[in-house]
């Protein structure tokens, strides 16, 4: 008896709730019902414009006589006459009802949409017009989004062609989620993108490792993060390092808005907007904390460390509360290319360590800030 009375409860519930909207959207649907009947008035108008326009162009060209032109003209008014009529009693019924009863729209909602009469029908013996657009648009779709690039460091004051890190060998990874959302009802050439990604930057060097240098520079003592060579900083003679690389695990957070053509693709009842096979560029930026940074060091054969090496970067140094950590970080991003796949370039704005900086011996501050930059291949699937 309980779950009986809980669920009747709860379809009056829902009825009432139904109600209540009804009640106040049935003004909007009204005056939208107005526009309608003019709208279609309007259109049937110009159609018979159109007709005995082409009736006029055969009778100069000689196709037909005054007396069938006459009585074409004549048929063409009738017919469009009774469109309007026939059109115009299923609106004013609709708008009666309203008014009557102050609810709901007995007939679809389908009539609103624009166009609706184009396609001949007949509903209870009435002639009316069904519309070819769609009835659903979804303005937001999502896409699982794979990116692999290689990557490298920025270093100020130091050019280009003499980054430290392996080209080939450091490399940048993306696996995410990201949402597309139309910024305009009825066009795709803009769109906002949204959303979450795990990235994996690796960088790798041939036989240099990080350190923290703790030279005292004038009255200061200010660590500082930086390449050194393997052998200096184990005090190893000979060999070289097996495997040496810094990588830092991610989780960000990026914002698009991107450009291009769209093909409208309509299916029955709803439509959709392909970016298939058109070109695209965006622009936008990320957010981004850090999950886990580590320093990955393999001896190769005949490396041989003494006990007076300096300090190098293991993993706890970058755990907890170390400042050598970058906590979060900010970037800028932008890609381009054909259909789901792009190229794309990523820059961070925050360095790598938080100590990048050092006094010189004039006191001033000298910045040691290595700043990640990745460009690769896209993939939304």
């Amino acid at each position: 008896m309980r779950t009986i009375t809980f669920y009747s409860a709860l379809v009056f519930l829902l009825l009432i709730s139904q109600s209540m909207v009804g009640q106040e959207d049935y003004q909007k649907k009204i005056e939208a019902l107005k526009i309608e009947k003019q709208r279609i008035i309007e259109e049937e108008k110009e159609a018979l414009k159109s007709e005995v326009k082409e009736i006029n162009k055969r009778l100069d060209n000689e196709e037909i006589s005054m007396q069938e032109a006459d009585v074409l003209k004549k048929e063409a008014a009738e017919r469009r006459a009774l469109n309007i009529e026939n059109k115009s009693a299923i609106l004013d019924n609709q708008i009666a009802l309203l008014e009557r009863n102050e609810s709901y729209l007995l007939i679809p909602e389908v009539f609103l949409e624009e166009h609706f009469f184009e396609e001949a029908h007949e509903l209870l013996g009435i002639n009316y017009y069904r519309s070819d657009l769609p009835r659903r648009d979804r303005r937001t779709r999502s896409n699982l989004v794979f990116g692999i690039g290689i990557l490298n460091n920025i270093i100020e004051d130091k050019p280009v062609l003499e980054l430290p890190h392996q080209i080939l060998g450091s490399k940048s990874l993306e696996l995410g989620w990201v949402w597309k959302t139309r910024v305009f009802k009825n066009s795709n050439w803009l769109r906002f993108t949204y959303g979450f990604s795990f990235q994996w930057n690796g960088l790798k060097t041939n036989n240099q490792l990080f350190v923290r240098n703790t030279e005292i520079v004038g009255n200061y003592e200010p660590p500082v993060i930086e390449l050194a060579n393997a052998n200096e900083v184990y005090g190893s003679p000979t060999g070289k390092l097996k495997k040496s690389k810094f990588r830092q695990t991610d989780i960000i957070f990026p914002i698009h808005f991107e450009f291009g053509p769209s093909k409208r693709k309509e299916y029955g009842d709803y439509v959709r907007y392909s970016t298939k096979n058109k070109f695209k560029v965006g622009l936008g930026a990320y957010y981004g904390i850090n999950i886990e940074t580590i320093q990955k060091i393999k001896f190769g054969d005949g490396f041989e460390p003494s006990e007076n090496g300096s300090e190098y970067l293991q993993r706890a140094y970058f755990t907890g509360s170390s400042e050598a950590r970058r906590k979060s970080f900010f970037g800028l991003s932008t890609y381009a290319g054909h259909g789901n796949s792009t190229f794309f370039v990523k820059y961070d704005l925050t360095p790598n360590f938080r100590e990048s900086f050092y006094f010189n011996q004039d006191g001033q501050i000298t910045s040691k800030k290595r700043n990640n930059i990745a460009m690769g291949i896209r993939f939304e699937l």
